[in-house]
């Protein structure tokens, strides 16, 4: 029973909710049956009670005492709450968009003959709809469901004109084109983590058609036609440049968890761009972030992920706006997760005053944290790591060096992370123990770092050899 689809639905609703289906099933309108409602009551006071959820039987035993345990009434009865919460559920979700009753209830209109109040529900719809900024794809698919409904209902004695039928065939040819390049940018971005040979001749066509077109000149696709423009050739920065503008410029346009979808697009477009070389795209990397956070376009249900947390820090510090940096540690530092924050928190204290040259604060930082989390482990022994080479204290650096290798045996490390890391210690010792004087040697070392596969502290280590 208590891993049963019922309980697991019941489960998220909140207090609010379960009182408004408490109401839905007392209702005659949506359901007559006491023994339906008498199973929610049962269920609410196991519950509430803190009480694990019996089994079927006692169930049932409460429900229909001094009969014979039945599995089949029962598993009925359950299937019909379990039905009752869809069609609340499904209410809910329906009511709350005013569009939605508002078109269901001029189609039922037409349908019962009332034609003129039907076409005057509908003409309202319209007026609504264009008054608001939204002209995402969401926009196209009301207005082209509107005008269909309204080309039904035309007197055939007088017709639709031919440009009103022309709108609405102009219309659905919009919504189709935001949604085609909508799926064609989601596709782009997953071939770049997995690259495929599917080809997408359908897309080709709507990309060459939109070249020429006066549909382009509307925002919504104009943006997914440059975003599109901007995955499938990134080497082209005209294409990025002009995504970005038209996305800041026409924010107002989009719902936000569409504006959200593209801005973490961008986000993660500006990151392979990065990763492959391309550091001039740090900067528009944090315009992004900024943007991001201004419009709380990046923080769920109120919280900013630490993971995200971590990589504005990090895009930060790396284009140099370290008094930005500081800002924003401080100020977002309690919209983090409760049990990661003071570790997030102190860590990325740390990082930023490592690149202040402040090791004094690095080391206090760093000493005082208790990092459970493994990843950021690893990442604040390499901070240190990084302390101890630069103030050459070798002696403190080998010995943690040792307790770090020994760390990464002792734990389960996925691979990647774990060659990874042994990686930074071998190069570490290597680097510490170079004749700078073998001008051989220093190259030959220079050109294993570079190649390097796994090695995520590839540039720290240039850096150092530089200064040799």
């Amino acid at each position: 029973m208590k891993n049963s689809k019922l309980i697991q639905v019941l489960e998220t609703l909140s207090k609010i909710e379960l009182k408004e289906f408490k109401k839905y099933l007392q209702s005659p309108l949506h359901n007559q049956r006491k023994d339906v409602v008498q199973l929610f009551h049962l269920i609410l006071a196991k519950k509430s009670a803190a009480l694990p959820l019996s089994a079927k039987a006692t169930f049932y035993q409460s429900l229909y005492p001094n009969q014979p345990y039945n599995p089949v009434k029962f598993d009925l009865v359950v299937s019909y709450l379990f039905r009752l919460l869809q069609n609340y559920l499904a209410w809910k979700n329906w009511q709350t968009d005013s569009h939605k009753v508002q078109f269901h209830a001029g189609q039922s209109y037409a349908k019962r003959g009332l034609k003129v109040i039907a076409k005057n529900t509908f003409d309202k719809l319209t007026t609504d709809i264009s008054k608001k900024p939204n002209r995402s794809g969401v926009y196209f698919f009301k207005l082209q469901q509107i005008q269909w409904e309204e080309h039904q209902l035309a007197d055939t004695n007088s017709p639709q004109t031919y440009s009103e039928k022309w709108a609405m065939s102009t219309t659905l040819d919009h919504w189709y084109y935001i949604e085609k390049l909508k799926h064609y940018c989601l596709l782009l971005s997953y071939q770049q983590v997995y690259p495929s040979t599917y080809q997408l001749p359908a897309i080709m066509n709507i990309l060459s058609t939109l070249q020429t077109s006066k549909a382009i000149e509307i925002p919504i696709i104009s943006i997914y036609y440059h975003c599109a423009k901007m995955l499938k050739t990134p080497e082209n920065k005209d294409n990025f440049l002009t995504f970005r503008d038209l996305l800041f410029n026409n924010q107002s346009i989009l719902p936000a968890s569409e504006f959200r979808r593209l801005l973490l697009m961008s986000i993660n477009f500006c990151v392979r761009q990065i990763n492959n070389g391309q550091r001039n795209y740090l900067t528009q990397l944090l315009a992004f972030y900024q943007v991001g956070l201004s419009t709380n376009s990046l923080l769920e249900n109120g919280k900013l992920s630490r993971i995200t947390y971590h990589n504005i820090v990090g895009t930060g510090i790396n284009s140099n706006n370290l008094p930005w940096t500081q800002e924003f540690i401080g100020q977002y530092k309690n919209v983090l997760e409760k049990k990661y924050r003071e570790s997030t928190y102190s860590f990325s204290l740390a990082r930023l005053a490592y690149h202040q040259k402040d090791y004094h604060a690095v080391l206090k930082l760093l000493q005082k944290s208790n990092y459970r989390d493994l990843l950021l482990n690893l990442a604040a022994k390499t901070l240190l790591l990084k302390v101890y080479v630069e103030q050459d204290q070798d002696a403190l650096l080998f010995s943690h060096l040792e307790a770090m290798q020994r760390y990464l045996r002792r734990k389960h490390i996925i691979g990647y992370h774990k060659k990874n890391y042994l990686n930074i210690i071998k190069y570490t010792k290597k680097m510490r123990s170079l004749n700078f004087f073998d001008k051989k040697e220093l190259t030959a070392f220079k050109k294993s770092i570079q190649t390097a596969e796994v090695l995520t502290e590839k540039s720290w280590f240039l850096d150092q050899l530089a200064k040799l």
